[in-house]
Protein backbone atom coordinates (compact mmCIF):
# COMPACT_ATOMS: atom_id res chain seq x y z
CA UNK A 1 0.00 0.00 0.00
CA UNK A 2 1.18 3.47 -0.80
CA UNK A 3 1.66 5.98 1.69
CA UNK A 4 1.46 10.08 0.77
CA UNK A 5 3.46 12.24 2.75
CA UNK A 6 -0.06 14.07 3.78
CA UNK A 7 -1.10 10.38 5.06
CA UNK A 8 1.48 10.26 7.56
CA UNK A 9 1.25 13.87 8.70
CA UNK A 10 -2.45 12.79 10.08
CA UNK A 11 -1.16 9.42 11.37
CA UNK A 12 1.17 11.73 13.26
CA UNK A 13 -1.41 14.51 15.07
CA UNK A 14 -1.72 13.78 18.79
CA UNK A 15 -5.48 12.36 19.82
CA UNK A 16 -7.02 15.11 22.66
CA UNK A 17 -9.29 14.56 24.97
CA UNK A 18 -12.22 16.57 26.24
CA UNK A 19 -10.15 17.96 28.42
CA UNK A 20 -7.12 18.61 26.23
CA UNK A 21 -9.45 20.59 24.03
CA UNK A 22 -11.37 22.56 26.86
CA UNK A 23 -8.14 23.73 28.34
CA UNK A 24 -6.34 24.68 24.97
CA UNK A 25 -9.59 26.34 23.68
CA UNK A 26 -10.43 29.17 25.39
CA UNK A 27 -11.72 31.20 22.43
CA UNK A 28 -14.95 28.89 22.67
CA UNK A 29 -15.13 29.58 26.06
CA UNK A 30 -14.24 26.80 27.54
CA UNK A 31 -11.63 26.64 30.51
CA UNK A 32 -10.03 23.63 33.02
CA UNK A 33 -10.39 24.04 36.69
CA UNK A 34 -7.31 24.01 38.49
CA UNK A 35 -6.00 21.34 40.33
CA UNK A 36 -6.81 21.50 43.90
CA UNK A 37 -9.93 23.94 43.34
CA UNK A 38 -12.62 23.03 45.52
CA UNK A 39 -16.06 24.56 43.73
CA UNK A 40 -18.69 25.92 46.15
CA UNK A 41 -21.69 23.64 46.30
CA UNK A 42 -25.21 24.90 45.11
CA UNK A 43 -27.61 26.53 48.08
CA UNK A 44 -30.14 24.04 48.45
CA UNK A 45 -33.75 25.56 47.59
CA UNK A 46 -36.88 25.81 50.19
CA UNK A 47 -37.71 22.76 48.92
CA UNK A 48 -35.83 20.68 49.95
CA UNK A 49 -35.98 21.56 53.62
CA UNK A 50 -37.77 19.29 55.42
CA UNK A 51 -41.67 20.04 55.62
CA UNK A 52 -43.07 21.36 58.74
CA UNK A 53 -44.75 18.42 60.85
CA UNK A 54 -47.95 19.69 62.78
CA UNK A 55 -49.23 18.61 65.26
CA UNK A 56 -51.86 18.96 68.03
CA UNK A 57 -51.47 20.56 71.88
CA UNK A 58 -53.95 19.47 74.75
CA UNK A 59 -54.40 21.29 77.45
CA UNK A 60 -56.62 19.57 80.54
CA UNK A 61 -57.78 20.20 83.40
CA UNK A 62 -58.01 17.91 85.89
CA UNK A 63 -58.89 19.79 89.02
CA UNK A 64 -62.25 20.86 90.59
CA UNK A 65 -62.63 24.25 90.02
CA UNK A 66 -62.37 26.49 86.79
CA UNK A 67 -58.97 28.01 85.68
CA UNK A 68 -58.09 30.81 83.30
CA UNK A 69 -55.81 31.13 80.53
CA UNK A 70 -54.07 33.78 79.11
CA UNK A 71 -54.88 34.77 75.46
CA UNK A 72 -54.91 37.32 72.82
CA UNK A 73 -57.51 38.29 70.35
CA UNK A 74 -57.00 39.96 66.88
CA UNK A 75 -59.16 41.83 65.27
CA UNK A 76 -62.45 39.81 63.89
CA UNK A 77 -60.84 36.38 65.33
CA UNK A 78 -61.75 34.50 67.77
CA UNK A 79 -59.46 34.52 71.32
CA UNK A 80 -56.45 32.19 71.43
CA UNK A 81 -54.43 30.97 74.13
CA UNK A 82 -50.93 32.47 73.96
CA UNK A 83 -48.87 29.63 74.06
CA UNK A 84 -45.17 30.13 75.00
CA UNK A 85 -42.29 28.06 72.33
CA UNK A 86 -38.67 27.42 73.22
CA UNK A 87 -36.57 25.44 70.88
CA UNK A 88 -32.66 23.55 72.08
CA UNK A 89 -30.11 21.63 69.70
CA UNK A 90 -27.64 19.46 71.69
CA UNK A 91 -25.49 21.57 74.30
CA UNK A 92 -27.21 25.03 73.45
CA UNK A 93 -29.83 26.13 76.13
CA UNK A 94 -33.78 26.77 75.23
CA UNK A 95 -34.60 29.92 73.03
CA UNK A 96 -37.60 31.41 72.97
CA UNK A 97 -39.22 31.54 69.46
CA UNK A 98 -42.92 32.71 68.18
CA UNK A 99 -45.23 29.80 66.85
CA UNK A 100 -46.79 32.12 64.07
CA UNK A 101 -45.56 35.20 62.26
CA UNK A 102 -46.52 37.85 64.02
CA UNK A 103 -49.11 40.28 63.15
CA UNK A 104 -48.41 42.83 60.77
CA UNK A 105 -44.33 41.92 60.36
CA UNK A 106 -42.83 40.85 57.66
CA UNK A 107 -41.36 37.14 56.86
CA UNK A 108 -38.14 38.00 55.79
CA UNK A 109 -38.51 36.37 52.15
CA UNK A 110 -41.25 39.27 51.40
CA UNK A 111 -40.03 41.87 53.20
CA UNK A 112 -40.90 44.36 50.19
CA UNK A 113 -44.78 43.77 50.15
CA UNK A 114 -46.99 45.66 51.70
CA UNK A 115 -47.98 46.05 54.92
CA UNK A 116 -51.06 45.30 56.51
CA UNK A 117 -53.27 46.83 58.95
CA UNK A 118 -54.31 43.98 61.90
CA UNK A 119 -54.14 45.83 65.03
CA UNK A 120 -52.27 44.40 67.86
CA UNK A 121 -54.78 42.58 69.05
CA UNK A 122 -56.31 42.56 73.03
CA UNK A 123 -55.92 40.30 75.78
CA UNK A 124 -58.77 38.38 76.69
CA UNK A 125 -59.14 35.00 79.05
CA UNK A 126 -60.10 31.69 78.27
CA UNK A 127 -61.56 29.48 80.62
CA UNK A 128 -60.97 25.88 81.21
CA UNK A 129 -63.89 24.05 83.08
CA UNK A 130 -63.84 21.57 85.69
CA UNK A 131 -62.62 18.15 85.11
CA UNK A 132 -65.19 16.01 83.89
CA UNK A 133 -67.18 19.33 82.10
CA UNK A 134 -67.46 19.71 78.82
CA UNK A 135 -65.09 22.33 78.38
CA UNK A 136 -62.73 20.99 80.46
CA UNK A 137 -60.11 20.36 77.61
CA UNK A 138 -58.47 23.06 74.96
CA UNK A 139 -56.78 21.91 71.90
CA UNK A 140 -54.23 23.95 69.83
CA UNK A 141 -52.90 23.15 66.42
CA UNK A 142 -49.30 23.96 66.13
CA UNK A 143 -48.27 23.97 62.61
CA UNK A 144 -44.59 22.78 62.87
CA UNK A 145 -43.03 25.85 62.14
CA UNK A 146 -40.91 28.59 64.37
CA UNK A 147 -40.31 32.42 63.71
CA UNK A 148 -37.46 34.08 64.78
CA UNK A 149 -36.33 37.64 64.24
CA UNK A 150 -33.50 38.75 62.28
CA UNK A 151 -32.51 42.52 61.61
CA UNK A 152 -33.04 43.44 57.78
CA UNK A 153 -30.00 44.54 56.01
CA UNK A 154 -32.17 47.60 53.88
CA UNK A 155 -31.21 50.86 53.07
CA UNK A 156 -34.48 51.58 53.54
CA UNK A 157 -34.77 51.25 57.89
CA UNK A 158 -38.42 51.84 58.19
CA UNK A 159 -38.85 47.92 58.62
CA UNK A 160 -35.59 46.96 60.57
CA UNK A 161 -36.75 43.62 61.26
CA UNK A 162 -38.47 40.92 60.00
CA UNK A 163 -38.92 37.40 60.69
CA UNK A 164 -37.45 33.80 59.60
CA UNK A 165 -40.12 30.56 60.02
CA UNK A 166 -38.28 27.08 59.63
CA UNK A 167 -39.00 23.82 60.61
CA UNK A 168 -37.13 22.28 63.19
CA UNK A 169 -36.32 18.92 63.11
CA UNK A 170 -33.89 17.61 65.69
CA UNK A 171 -33.21 19.23 69.71
CA UNK A 172 -36.08 19.49 71.66
CA UNK A 173 -39.29 21.94 71.54
CA UNK A 174 -40.95 23.10 75.15
CA UNK A 175 -44.45 24.62 75.26
CA UNK A 176 -45.21 26.29 77.86
CA UNK A 177 -48.84 27.69 79.16
CA UNK A 178 -49.47 30.56 82.05
CA UNK A 179 -52.70 30.07 83.63
CA UNK A 180 -54.32 30.68 86.92
CA UNK A 181 -57.31 30.55 89.45
CA UNK A 182 -57.99 34.52 89.24
CA UNK A 183 -59.00 37.05 87.36
CA UNK A 184 -58.76 40.83 86.97
CA UNK A 185 -60.26 43.42 84.51
CA UNK A 186 -58.86 47.14 84.23
CA UNK A 187 -60.57 50.23 83.31
CA UNK A 188 -61.34 48.99 79.72
CA UNK A 189 -63.25 45.87 81.02
CA UNK A 190 -60.12 43.84 79.32
CA UNK A 191 -59.25 40.69 81.40
CA UNK A 192 -55.98 39.23 82.44
CA UNK A 193 -55.39 36.17 84.58
CA UNK A 194 -53.62 37.41 87.90
CA UNK A 195 -51.35 35.22 90.18
CA UNK A 196 -50.07 33.53 87.02
CA UNK A 197 -48.07 29.93 87.45
CA UNK A 198 -46.87 27.44 84.33
CA UNK A 199 -46.77 24.55 83.26
CA UNK A 200 -45.19 22.72 79.74
CA UNK A 201 -44.57 19.86 77.80
CA UNK A 202 -40.98 18.96 76.20
CA UNK A 203 -40.37 16.75 73.55
CA UNK A 204 -37.32 15.52 71.10
CA UNK A 205 -37.35 16.24 67.96
CA UNK A 206 -38.72 14.22 64.88
CA UNK A 207 -41.47 14.37 67.36
CA UNK A 208 -42.83 10.58 67.64
CA UNK A 209 -46.93 11.65 68.82
CA UNK A 210 -49.20 13.57 67.09
CA UNK A 211 -50.76 15.26 70.41
CA UNK A 212 -48.98 16.51 73.56
CA UNK A 213 -50.53 16.99 76.49
CA UNK A 214 -50.09 19.72 79.02
CA UNK A 215 -52.20 18.78 82.52
CA UNK A 216 -53.15 21.50 85.15
CA UNK A 217 -54.05 20.69 88.48
CA UNK A 218 -53.31 17.26 88.50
Amino acid sequence: MKVTGFSLFILMLPVLSAADLQSTSPQHGLSASPVGLVLAKPKPSDRLQPPPKPLTIRIMNHGEETIFLQGIREVSKAGKVRLSFYHRGEGRGWKPYFDTLPCNLPNCRNINSRQGHCGEGEPVVIRLGAKGTYNSVHELQWGGLLYERSEAIRENRDRRYCYKGWAPSQGQVRVEVKYSKTVSRNDERKEMIEGREYRAVEFKLPASRKVYEIHLNG
